[in-house]
């Protein structure tokens, strides 16, 4: 019953995710939505999510009565933004090419290692101390009282965002109770709706053999397979950082307006999800607006107004926690303080996130592959999506680095040990970043060299 209730609730999600982005034009066919299915999951569990935040906030429980509602005003904005822009009522779908035998045992490969971790997720225990001890306490108290009660929420860490908490509070709901066994379900859920949404955005700007082939080795990595059922928020930070910077990447190459929406709502989610969000949140628009010629008005306005929308809901999550005068997560003195007070250990921070990010027993070759690609790819003609990979990858990189140097008084050694510095998990954002940008990348390499590689065509004789 509990794995019933979860099932549920996300299909709610992908109801209201697939209202929105056929208001935004993203599919008109059954066909597309069929294709862009795992966007249009992803993206309606992003926007219910961020609401139901808000929720209590306010004070108020989230019902199953107030979840539904959630969903409706979801669905329903999409569908009147739908009708005034006249989109047309979906129709059946024109026949398409079917995809060849790599294409189709790379995904078959993908499919079955999901499946077999969908198995494990039914029954898996959580024990991970990070869950049990503060996000999932967190959960049980607003599923059990509403609101946030301030002897549990003025614990550690007062000022994470509360996303994970709330998303976890509605599956309890149409669970019918707290079981956090059957939570790992949901973080499953997000595993495969990153790769399917991944598959659905990058189809327009990359080979399907080369996407599927890095999608399998996205979900063949000893980290996935170590963080994808652990129900806490790093993981879900890190899946919705890349469904925002699969979106911006493949709008740069495109400029479909729907993106901009996918773009919005999950920066939203990862803004709401950890407080690292603001900071992965600055990398891709920066690195948006390095690699879309940021001199268009047109690009400036979308890619900061997007960003300016994804941050409104998290002003009244900061609100309630600065008006109850909880600590932040600063360091003494301030950021900044600390920033240039600690940069005699930057070296070292630096040496730390290189060692964890390139580590092969962790992520094997994406991030390598990734990097050398790009940098080819900088001699090409187009080099929007390198430009865009190398500013996102490199800004990520110094800010995790930063982040070291910078909160090392606050008692967080300069440490690969995982039970005292976090490094670990927080450079996964660069492997999933690498994850969807490589296909774009090595994609643009073949294309390059077939263009190379083709006969030059033969010159018509003259007529007599």
């Amino acid at each position: 019953m509990s794995v019933f209730g979860v099932l549920v609730l996300n299909l709610l999600f992908l109801l209201a995710g697939s209202c929105v982005l056929w208001g935004a034009g993203a599919w008109a066919t059954w066909g597309d939505w069929a294709w862009s299915s795992g966007v249009s999951y992803m993206s309606g569990l992003c926007a219910v999510s961020v609401l139901a935040t808000l929720v209590p906030i306010y004070g108020g429980g989230l019902s199953a009565g107030t979840i539904l509602a959630l969903v409706a005003g979801v669905g329903l904005a999409g569908i009147v933004v739908g009708i005034v822009r006249r989109r047309p009522f979906p129709t059946s779908s024109a026949a398409r090419t079917a995809p060849d035998l790599v294409t189709l045992a790379l995904a078959g490969v993908t499919l079955l290692l999901l499946l077999l971790f969908f198995r494990v997720a039914r029954i898996e225990p959580m024990t991970s101390w990070d869950a049990w001890g503060f996000w999932m306490t967190k959960a049980k108290a607003i599923y059990y009282f509403g609101g946030l009660d301030l002897s549990i929420f003025r614990q550690t860490w007062p000022s994470y965002p509360i996303l994970v908490p709330a998303l976890a509070a509605m599956n309890f709901r149409f669970m019918g109770a707290a079981d956090t066994t059957a939570l790992a379900v949901q973080w499953w859920l997000l595993g495969a709706g990153f790769v399917w949404a991944s598959a659905g955005m990058l189809r327009r700007v990359a080979p399907a053999r080369v996407t599927w082939l890095f999608l399998a080795i996205f979900v063949a990595l000893p980290q996935f397979d170590q963080r994808l059922l652990e129900r806490t928020a790093d993981w879900p930070l890190d899946l919705f950082f890349g469904v925002a910077a699969c979106a911006l990447l493949v709008w740069i190459l495109t400029r479909e307006t729907w993106l901009v929406v996918v773009f919005c709502v999950s920066l939203s989610a990862a803004l709401e999800t950890k407080r690292e969000g603001l900071l992965l949140a600055a990398c891709l628009v920066v690195a948006g607006l390095v690699a879309a010629d940021a001199r268009r008005r047109s690009t400036w306005l979308a890619i900061l107004g997007a960003a300016a929308i994804a941050y409104l809901p998290a002003i009244p999550w900061r609100l309630w926690w600065t008006s109850r005068h909880l600590p932040g997560d600063t360091p003494p003195g301030g950021l900044v303080h600390a920033t240039f007070t600690n940069l005699g250990q930057a070296p070292k921070a630096f040496a730390l996130v290189a060692e964890l990010t390139f580590k092969y027993g962790f992520w094997l070759g994406t991030a390598p592959l990734a990097l050398v690609a790009a940098i080819v790819c900088l001699r090409a003609s187009n080099r929007r999506a390198a430009v865009f990979f190398l500013a996102a990858f490199g800004l990520t990189f110094v800010g995790w680095a930063w982040e070291n140097w910078a909160f090392v008084s606050e008692g967080y050694p300069i440490t690969s040990d995982p039970s005292v510095n976090p490094t670990n998990r927080t450079v996964a954002s660069l492997v999933v970043l690498a994850t969807v940008a490589a296909p774009v990348l090595v994609g643009q390499l073949l294309a390059q060299r077939a263009r190379s590689e083709a006969p030059e065509p033969v010159p018509a004789p003259a007529s007599p």
